[in-house]
């Protein structure tokens, strides 16, 4: 039997880093100018959990479905269905009339985890226009959740057939970071869209499958101050993606976003013992950010975009 998941705080403090970044990047765009990879910091610990989580309850006793959605609506619902119903009555009193049809079809959006594609024919994520949006940034949620529905669904029609599952998580890899990288889908399009963001998520499920496979494998430990090097290294490279990138030049999702994608897995897999990962992303402050991270991305864009 594979035991249970163990906390990691250091996670938590990821997460904390990343929806900094993000907040920082709408609160303060000339100052962290590439905060959005932050995104794609939550898509890639997400992908690691959550595929974690999957392949656990696969060797023990085969992947519960209903179970895993219901925890997943208890998670998420309390939190979302209030921020949607505050902005639809802020947006009632202080929108136009145009303004708020668009609030209420972004709202219908959000609780489908649809609104990637409501958004993906709109207004590019950073024109003007998009301040007059509170709901814009619930994309990367149905990105997410998107991901949520269908990948259980595949690993629990897979079954225990290992290098079967690896193939198949390696093509949507590929597949999506090919798409991603070529730029054949159109910038806005692909920004939003599941088919280039996979590739991210995939990621830090394919860091899963690593270390699922290497659970029960004698490995050969990497020593103590090179893990640590590893780690801070990777840390600098996260935290200087945010002022710093290519990305103006290049399509994003796309090879940029290898350097965030990397770091964020290199952090996760040197974990949870390391200096970088007790010292620095297990401090209570950013344990408590990363706690809170979930509702604090949820209203950090109406409250920055409802006029006042």
């Amino acid at each position: 039997m594979v035991g249970t998941y163990a906390y990691r705080s250091d996670l938590d403090g990821l997460r904390a880093i990343s929806v900094l970044a993000v907040v920082g990047v709408h609160a303060f765009p000339g100052k962290l100018p590439y905060g959005f990879f932050g995104i794609d910091v939550f898509f890639v610990i997400s992908g690691y959990l959550i595929t974690s989580l999957l392949l656990r309850e696969q060797a023990n006793n085969g992947i519960s479905l209903g179970a895993f959605y219901a925890r997943r609506i208890r998670r998420l619902f309390p939190s979302l269905i209030l921020v949607l119903a505050v902005c639809l009555i802020t947006g009632f009193a202080l929108l136009r009339v145009t303004e708020f049809a668009s609030l209420a079809r972004h709202t219908l959006g959000s609780l489908g985890f649809v609104q990637n594609f409501i958004v993906m024919d709109e207004i590019g994520y950073f024109d003007t226009e998009a301040r007059t949006k509170p709901l814009l940034h619930f994309w990367s949620l149905s990105v997410e959740e998107q991901f949520y529905i269908f990948w259980p669904l595949l690993l629990a029609a897979i079954g225990a057939r290992a290098r079967f599952r690896e193939a198949v998580l390696g093509t949507i890899l590929l597949a999506s970071f090919g798409l991603a990288a070529s730029g054949v889908i159109a910038p806005d399009h692909s920004y939003y869209s599941p088919l280039t963001r996979g590739f991210v998520i995939a990621a830090g499920a394919a860091l899963a499958l690593v270390e699922f496979r290497r659970t029960n494998e004698t490995s050969t430990a990497i020593s103590p101050a090179l893990r640590d090097s590893v780690a801070a290294t990777a840390l600098v490279a996260l935290l200087a993606t945010f002022v710093w990138s290519p990305v103006s030049a290049l399509v994003h999702p796309g090879t940029p976003t290898l350097l965030p994608v990397a770091a964020t897995l290199t952090l996760i897999a040197t974990g949870p013992d390391g200096f970088v990962h007790r010292r620095i992303l297990a401090q209570p402050a950013f344990v408590f950010l990363g706690l809170i991270s979930y509702p604090l991305y949820l209203w950090h864009w109406p409250l920055l975009t409802f006029p006042v």
